[in-house]
């Protein structure tokens, strides 16, 4: 009867044993299906730039090497590597189209996998608009824990994966990047981004254009064309502003830029900026160096008549003799 109860116990152990590396073959199997399912979907996924407007250097796959792009950054998908060297290690040899920019839905193990998110790219999502400048206080500052030592969960925009991620916050201090929840991080920072306007002085209904300023791209990252006043050809150019900062030589259009600055004329200054009073100074300036220039030579002409006179002088004297020397000074 013993030796029955040992032959029992036996053939339990064995059978877990069994069954224990079973479930693990299968587990690690679907992790590897979850995985490669990953990587297929982002070699193959179409380039996203997103609905922002930043102008950030990624990389995509387009199904035989992989090639540069500028990504907005939001929205998008994950055909999106920071380097060439990131996309060329999961893209490699990758085989198989491109897909359509309407992508089918996900396997449940891919759903199970990607983090929660709003879907940026979807046509039907209506986005309201924020400044750049608000738009870099609020949703591209780095998470901050603070000063204080609790340990509370939040959430802050991460502006290169363009998602809401969780950090833990120490209950002071932080910044404006800082939500109770993914729904509000997203719906604070899941925007149209929008240049910021000029700030008009105080009594005025619009800021005056200083045409005669050297332009400025403004420390923001966003891509937006506009154009600038250059006195010295007194023509309006193109650049790209980045959506904060700068200066007021900044028009949406060249139309408003010739308007507003045609026929002024101005030279660059120590600071950057350009004058009108600029070239008053330069012609000043001139006449007193060529009135200078022309006295000395008087001076000199004069000087040297002066010293031929008395040259003709002494020479006469030397020439004479004495007493008709004389008889020439006393008449």
């Amino acid at each position: 009867m013993t030796q029955l109860w040992y032959i029992g116990v036996l053939c339990v152990l064995i059978s877990s044993s069994v069954r224990g590396q079973l479930t693990e073959t299968k587990t690690t199997s679907s992790e590897a299906e979850d995985i490669d399912v990953v990587s297929t979907d982002a070699c193959t996924a179409p380039m996203v730039v997103g609905l922002c407007r930043a102008a950030l250097p990624r990389f995509y796959y387009d199904g035989t090497s992989c090639q540069r792009f500028d990504y907005g950054g939001c929205g998008g998908n994950d055909n999106n590597f920071e380097t060439i060297e990131a996309c060329n290690a999961t893209c490699k040899g990758t085989s198989g189209g491109v897909m359509s920019n309407e992508p089918p839905s996900a396997p449940a193990s891919r759903k199970r996998m990607a983090p929660a998110e709003h879907d940026a790219g979807s046509p039907d999502v209506s986005l309201r608009e924020m400044t750049a400048e608000d738009f870099a206080v609020r949703c591209l500052a780095e998470a901050k824990t603070g000063l204080c030592r609790a340990a509370i969960p939040r959430f802050f925009f991460n502006g290169t994966a363009a998602t809401c991620q969780s950090f833990i916050f120490g209950g002071c201090g932080g910044n404006h990047n800082n939500y109770g929840s993914v729904e509000e991080c997203q719906a604070s920072c899941l925007v149209t981004v929008i240049p910021s306007p000029r700030k008009a002085p105080e009594g005025t209904s619009a800021p005056p254009a200083d045409c005669t300023a050297k332009f400025e791209t403004g420390p923001c990252r966003a891509a937006f064309p506009s154009f600038y006043y250059d006195p010295s050809t007194q023509s309006c150019q193109p650049f790209i502003y980045g959506g904060c900062g700068g200066n007021d030589n900044r028009f949406s259009s060249e139309e408003d830029c010739v308007t507003r600055c045609s026929g002024q004329e101005g030279t660059t200054g120590k600071h950057g900026t350009r004058s009108n009073r600029t070239p008053a100074y330069v012609t000043v300036g001139t006449l007193v160096v060529f009135s200078a220039v022309a006295l000395a030579g008087l001076l000199l002409v004069m000087l040297r008549k002066s010293k031929f006179h008395r040259r003709r002088r002494d020479d006469k004297e030397e020439l004479l003799p004495e007493d008709q020397l004389t008889t020439e000074q006393s008449a």
